[in-house]
């Protein structure tokens, strides 16, 4: 069954590379981070919303003339609107366009560098189990929170299954808690689980599992 038998009807998933996709990418991305404990303390989402949005919108724009990665999309073929995204980074050398990878803009008045800095490091102790020549990586899987819960997560792992499948490549994902049981239930495995202590910053532990998904 191809991907999008997976979908109702009305739906359907489209690769974009588009730099015009970026700002609904920025706003969807900015849905999801409200009700994440690691990400609406990170961000100044609700002293500065339209910064961080303007901020979002600039970067993600960026990143896509970058085409340093594969983006798939849930439309609503009706509206036209964007439900949800993924973005893989699959194991070829894909061009940069220009100097867009110098480009990226500076973090918006008010974002919280110490807890980026603690995130950071969580982060690069898992570059142990990733090869970016060999491996493919899915850096962003949101759904718009109005949403959630109708399988949209499943069908753009899916696509990106497809995609891997391609390069015959492992995937390998930094999970948060809202996703975890998602991956195991797809077939991914646990690798490590690592924790970010939020306490400093008025929240609690807060869980990322590296996981793989072997070819």
């Amino acid at each position: 069954m191809s991907v999008a038998n997976t979908l109702p009807e009305g739906l359907e998933i489209r690769e974009i590379d588009d730099p015009k996709y970026g700002a609904e990418i920025a706003e969807l991305r900015f849905s999801t981070y409200q009700y994440d404990t690691l990400f609406s303390r990170m961000y100044p989402i609700y002293t500065d919303p339209a910064g961080t949005k303007s901020w979002m919108t600039t970067r993600e724009i960026t990143i896509m003339k970058m085409k340093t990665t594969k983006t798939a999309a849930i439309f609503d073929t009706t509206t036209g609107m964007m439900l949800a995204f993924i973005k893989l980074t699959v194991p070829v050398e894909l061009p940069l366009e220009g100097s867009a990878a110098e480009n990226l803009p500076a973090y918006p008045e008010g974002f919280n560098v110490p807890l980026q800095n603690k995130f950071r490091s969580l982060l690069k102790a898992s570059d142990k189990y990733y090869n970016k020549q060999a491996d493919s990586y899915i850096g962003a899987l949101y759904t718009l929170p109005s949403h959630q819960g109708r399988g949209y997560g499943s069908a753009l792992l899916s696509w990106a299954i497809e995609q891997a499948r391609a390069t015959s490549s492992r995937i390998f994902i930094q999970a948060s808690p809202s996703g975890h049981n998602l991956y195991l239930k797809l077939g991914w495995k646990d690798l490590e689980k690592l924790t970010i202590d939020l306490s400093e910053f008025g929240g609690e532990t807060y869980p990322i599992y590296n996981m793989v998904k072997e070819a």
